[in-house]
């Protein structure tokens, strides 16, 4: 009897501390605003400055889930694939891989949800003809409530 009281008791115990671990590890589900502020390099001076001048930032707001994590457009372009997502509680890493002919990128992203607020940074290679674009995007964003 003592050892099937134990067994309950470990089971019990166990099943608390993975419920808690995961509750833990888990990105709060609903929509989400994000506010992404985008900086380019490699495009000649002129272009560059005044691109930059304007911040380039975007609102968008997006339903977010635990099983897709990452903000992102309906549809990717043709010719590219998430390859890798990787989730460790709640940071998220990935990569998006595009070759379409005369454009090719390779971007990574890592993104951080805590609580009702968000953080991440998205680096991007991109050769559009030949043409190199570097990229980076600041993404800051807040949680609005149920999708």
């Amino acid at each position: 009897m003592k050892d099937i009281l134990r067994t309950t008791l470990v089971l019990v115990a166990a099943t608390i501390i993975a419920t808690i671990a995961n509750a833990q590890n888990s990105i709060k589900e609903g929509k989400w605003e994000m506010t992404v502020v985008n900086k380019v390099e490699g495009l000649p001076p002129e272009v560059s400055a005044v691109m930059n001048q304007q911040g380039m930032t975007t609102t968008v707001t997006q339903c977010i889930t635990n099983k897709n994590p990452v903000p992102q457009p309906k549809e990717l372009p043709t010719g590219c694939s998430m390859p890798q997502i990787q989730k460790n509680g709640d940071s998220i890493t990935y990569q998006i891989t595009c070759d379409n002919g005369d454009f090719q990128m390779n971007q990574n992203g890592e993104m951080t949800y805590t609580g009702d607020t968000m953080r991440g940074i998205i680096k991007s290679h991109q050769s559009v003809k030949g043409m190199n674009i570097d990229s980076s995007m600041e993404i800051s964003g807040r949680y609005l409530g149920p999708c």
